[in-house]
């Protein structure tokens, strides 16, 4: 239900598309809006206006236009499809199916670069591929690991070990 003004959430929700598609729309200038204290509001009149704009074109106001290549034949096919230029830690986790904390770590003990903007993280497609690269997990990285296992196994411990616990 649309009131007089609706947030960026309430629009999506009432159309059924993300919020950045909402945000597409007004970045476009398909949807009207106003910032009022660092929040983009929207009557329910424009919502309305720009909801039917879209379905009299055969679109959902939620789609986005294919990115076509220099030529406009085809649409290009991305390398890290759901990667942007700058992604958040959550962009980067949702990407390779693992946690925040994971990417959190991995920046901290310098496995993955990222920039810090204004006190917020962002990592570039560059260094994920960067840090991708990095990341062996052959065969043969599989067979070393476990010979260093194997003689770290082997090598009696310095430390003798308290028994009785």
């Amino acid at each position: 239900m649309l009131k007089d003004r609706n947030t960026l959430a309430m629009v999506a929700e009432h159309w059924g598309c993300s919020i950045g598609a909402v945000e597409w729309q007004w970045i476009s200038g398909r949807l009207r809006g106003i910032r009022v204290t660092g929040r983009l509001l929207f009557t329910k009149e424009d919502v309305i206006s720009c909801y039917a704009k879209c379905i009299a074109n055969g679109k959902m106001p939620g789609s986005a236009p294919k990115r076509r290549n220099m030529k406009g034949s085809e649409p290009t096919k991305e390398k890290f499809c759901g990667l942007r230029d700058r992604n958040t830690v959550a962009m980067v986790a949702n990407h390779w199916g693992c946690s925040a904390a994971t990417v959190h770590r991995l920046i901290k003990n310098g496995t993955l670069a990222c920039l810090y903007l204004g006190g917020v993280i962002r990592i570039t497609r560059e260094q994920v591929e960067a840090c991708e690269a990095k990341c062996d997990t052959s065969q043969q990285a599989a067979q070393q690991a476990a010979a260093l296992r194997q003689i770290r196994e082997d090598t009696p411990s310095s430390h003798p070990t308290k028994l009785g616990r």
